[in-house]
């Protein structure tokens, strides 16, 4: 089953998409620092999950790994534990489940978890200036899976991001003939581009809750 990770520089959105699957009934994971954080929708007791190194006597693991081991470990030994509670105890021990998404602010670390999910970047325009920010944005983006998602109000069409467009042909090998079956574009009028109205405490305006009327609605951003 191919896994999402969702990538936003903004936490706001992050934990709203994390709200949201929480709702759905859809367990995700947090990320940050190549650090994987299981939420409580796939289960308690998972605990924390990094690369760990070769030793003796054992294979070098990523993250994931660990984690998908520990899914399987502890629902084995679910059962013997609800068989040897009370009855009424046995619903304590929940089913743990692997992540479906992983949610992530750390642009760093989107990239070591591409070869095996869905990418989507939520603003890619985001810190697009000469910072460490934009450097961890552009190599997740130059790092890209086969089904990868960049999201924005901004983003220029696929013709005028070259760079991207033939990294992402060069890494799955895909003829310049059939880049259109590959490469996609969509746009929706739902969402037109624009700007937040900021009230005066530094909260969003909302007009239905400010003003009356048109000319009240003028005013007030004549104001802003």
């Amino acid at each position: 089953m191919p896994r999402l990770v969702f990538c936003c520089p903004a936490l706001p959105v992050v934990l709203s998409v994390g709200r949201i699957s929480n709702t759905l009934g859809i367990p995700y994971a947090f990320c940050k620092g190549r650090r994987i954080t299981p939420s409580y929708s796939c289960g308690r007791g998972l605990g924390t999950h990094v690369d760990m190194p070769a030793e003796q006597g054992r294979a070098a693991q990523t993250a994931v790994e660990t984690l998908r081991y520990a899914v399987v470990k502890l629902n084995l030994e679910r059962k013997k534990k609800r068989l040897a509670e009370k009855k009424r105890k046995r619903a304590l021990h929940d089913l743990k489940r692997f992540p479906r998404i992983f949610l992530m602010c750390d642009s760093a670390s989107a990239a070591w978890l591409l070869r095996q999910t869905i990418l989507v970047v939520d603003e890619p325009p985001m810190g697009s200036d000469d910072n460490p920010l934009a450097c961890a944005m552009m190599q997740a983006m130059m790092t890209p899976m086969y089904k990868t998602i960049l999201m924005s109000a901004t983003l220029p069409r696929p013709a005028a991001l070259p760079t991207l467009v033939k990294s992402f042909m060069e890494r799955f090998k895909i003829p310049e003939s059939k880049r259109d079956l590959h490469v996609r574009e969509c746009m929706s009028t739902q969402l037109d581009r624009g700007a937040v109205l900021c009230g005066p405490s530094g909260a969003v305006a909302f007009p239905h809750q400010n003003v009356q009327s048109a000319e009240e609605l003028k005013k007030l951003c004549v104001r802003q």
